[in-house]
């Protein structure tokens, strides 16, 4: 009978697991319903969304107006055989298209209807973003060139006629220069706001003076800003704060709980639309105040463009797949469904889980057996449990730091990760690119001299001072030679590293004075500078290697004395005691410095990054060095992970390798 209501708790669990994964899946991927023309999107980089002709204007490498279905109904040209230049934004306004040129740092109007070009408006820096007011009468403008951004007004009418461009700038009202990027303009009647990035908020009054007023500190840094149907302003930031203003006064703030890459606020529109990462979309409603709506989307949206009125469509360009698409608004589900899917998803699957686990322990005799384990271990736990309480933070603080970066650096090895970008899962292809990386291998060739030479270095000069001072009858002068060969160990390392550089292997350094004073100035080089001399200029830096003699020093020390006596009376000489009688008494010394010098030597990124670099050109390039790289420079995570990850797999074998052949030495003994 147990068993029997064991094998109905499996079958349950199972059954109810693939139920609540099913409903969370539907209630991600199924929270809205696409109108998607991806394929005649492909590669639209700018798009004006017109609900009340059932239009779209993009340019994907051409400008035209389509149906929502794809059907191109006018194309925009810029002269017969003429290539479309590349172009940022779209706007319309009065029977009239306007679109800015990313390179020719200006805006071109165009007809409508006809879809021939009608007047330039000229800048002197790439434009950025622009907008017009609602009579078309004014045209803003944001360009960016270097650190400075400008906010320029012009009025529509002073732009020059297509035929007639002479390449001059066109004139304007104003142009004002700030430090930090213009994230939004729009007009209201008769004034012009604007957002800067670092939350600054002005307005431009058109009064003839044309000059700025800041009139909000939002204290965000800002992806988005601007006005919504109900008169109210909307602010976005890069982190995930969505707050709302009237009067000047923050009135709602919502958290969203991520990082935001994109966001659209339109006036005629009571929702903002908001692109975050992993492939989440959030519409904020002013109205509500609260989040109305979550979707997903295939990758992260980069770009995000509201239809003219406001009122139920949106366009998400997401510039890695380079494609786009139309997202329904009016169909898209409530965030609340979800929510609760996911909260019923999570209980049922621990619930339910934990059924799964016991019915297969009752079923099986080994569960019965693991069963009685697990209750023995229980037991023990409880038994002394002031003693692992004590002991928890210890654990909790190593798994915190050392284990979880190596369970996430494998995680990161298996996905192509850009910070703030995306991740994306690529199974082992970090893993073969980094195999035929030829400069990964370069780097594993000088990594193995400097470990051969490394571990050289650690384990014979330090042996060999140790019996030295061992050897020596005072024990007045052992104890100042120790004192002497320990005090260059005070000297920081880096400032050691920079005193070997400049001090000794430069060009004007100890080796090649020495050299020009023993008349063998031909000989003196840049040692570090010169790619044949380099590595072996870093080999060579530390001499003369003391290192950890005073490790080797103490276990000689602990050797007893009746063995030495014993040896010499039976005539063994100095080499025949330091081979049969030191060497294996101090092995436990010698394996702790060749583990602790093998991982140093493969982790050391200080040493070449401090002297060389990795050059000239690549001959002191390391694996190492080339992580670091992936990093800082190439901004590629993955790939540094696999090769960190690739590092530690090295260093985990030569450590089981060591520690098992001092485990069967310990049972032979």
């Amino acid at each position: 009978m147990k068993k029997k209501t064991s094998v109905l708790l499996l079958i349950l669990s199972v059954a109810l697991v693939l139920i609540s994964t099913a409903v969370l899946l539907m209630s991600i991927f199924g929270s809205s319903d696409f109108t998607d023309i991806r394929a005649d999107l492909q590669g639209a980089s700018a798009v004006y969304i017109d609900d009340e002709a059932n239009a779209v204007y993009a340019y994907d490498g051409s400008l035209a107006k389509r149906s929502f279905q794809g059907e191109r109904l006018v194309e925009y040209s810029f002269g017969e055989g003429e290539e479309t230049p590349r172009i940022s934004e779209i706007n319309v306004k009065g029977g009239k298209v306007y679109a800015s040129l990313v390179d020719e740092r200006m805006i071109v109007r165009f007809d409508e209807a006809s879809g021939t070009p009608e007047t330039v408006y000229r800048l002197l820096d790439p434009i950025s973003k622009f907008v017009l007011d609602g009579n078309g009468e004014y045209l803003a403008v944001a360009s960016k060139n270097g650190n400075k951004n400008y906010v320029t007004l012009l009025e529509t009418r002073a732009g020059t006629a297509w035929a007639d461009d002479g390449g001059s700038q066109t004139p304007h009202l104003c142009e004002i220069e700030y430090s930090t990027d213009v994230v939004s303009l729009y007009f209201e009647e008769d004034t012009l706001t604007y957002a800067l990035k670092n939350g600054d908020v002005y307005s431009i009054a058109q009064d003839g003076e044309y000059s700025p007023e800041r009139v909000l500190r939002t204290e965000l840094t800002l992806i988005a800003y601007g006005n919504v149907r109900n008169g109210s302003q909307v602010a976005v930031s890069d982190k995930g704060i969505v707050a709302q203003y009237e009067g000047g006064e923050r009135a709602a703030e919502v958290q969203l709980g991520g990082d935001v890459y994109c966001a659209s606020i339109n006036e005629g529109s009571d929702l903002v639309s908001i692109g975050m990462r992993y492939e989440k979309m959030r519409f904020y409603s002013a109205e509500s105040r609260n989040i109305a709506a979550k979707v997903a989307v295939f990758n992260e949206p980069t770009k995000i463009e509201q239809s003219a009125d406001g009122a139920d469509r949106i366009f998400v360009y997401e510039s890695l797949s380079g494609s786009g698409m139309l997202l329904d608004l009016n169909k898209a589900r409530g965030i609340e469904v979800y929510e609760i899917l996911e909260i019923v998803f999570i209980v049922t699957e621990v619930v339910f889980g934990l059924f799964f686990i016991f019915s297969v322990l009752n079923i099986s005799k080994i569960g019965g057996k693991l069963l009685s384990v697990y209750k023995k271990i229980g037991q023990a736990l409880w038994k002394h449990k002031k003693s692992y309480l004590m002991l928890l933070p210890s654990f909790a603080a190593l798994g915190v730091f050392n284990y979880f970066p190596a369970i996430w650096s494998f995680f990161l090895s298996l996905t192509e990760y850009k910070p703030g970008v995306y991740t994306r899962f690529v199974g082992l292809n970090n893993f073969i690119t980094m195999f035929q990386n030829e400069y990964f291998w370069v780097g594993m060739g000088n990594m193995c001299i400097f470990l051969v030479t490394d571990l050289l270095k650690a384990l014979i000069p330090p042996v060999i001072i140790a019996e030295l001072i061992f050897a020596m009858s005072s024990k007045k002068a052992q104890y100042w030679t120790r004192v002497l060969m320990y005090v260059p160990g005070i000297l920081p390392g880096v400032a050691g590293i920079m005193i070997w550089t400049s001090g000794i292997l430069g060009m004007d350094g100890l080796i090649n004075v020495f050299l020009r004073t023993i008349g063998l100035g031909h000989l003196a080089v840049d040692w570090l500078g010169n790619s044949e001399t380099a590595l072996w200029a870093l080999v060579f830096i530390g001499f003369p290697y003391i290192g950890g003699y005073l490790l080797f020093y103490g276990a000689i020390m602990s050797v007893p004395k009746e063995l030495f006596e014993a040896a010499k009376l039976d005539g063994c000489g100095w080499w025949q005691r330091l081979a049969f009688i030191d060497m294996p008494l101090i092995s436990p010394q010698l394996k702790y410095v060749f583990v602790t010098g093998f991982i140093g030597s493969i982790q050391d990124f200080g040493r070449v990054w401090l002297t060389t670099g990795g050059g000239p050109g690549y001959s002191t390039y390391i694996p190492a060095l080339e992580l670091y790289y992936n990093i800082s420079q190439f901004n590629d995570y993955g790939m540094a992970a696999a090769m960190g990850f690739f590092l530690f797999i090295i260093i985990l074998a030569i450590t089981i390798f060591n520690m098992r052949i001092k485990t069967q030495s310990a049972v032979g003994d």
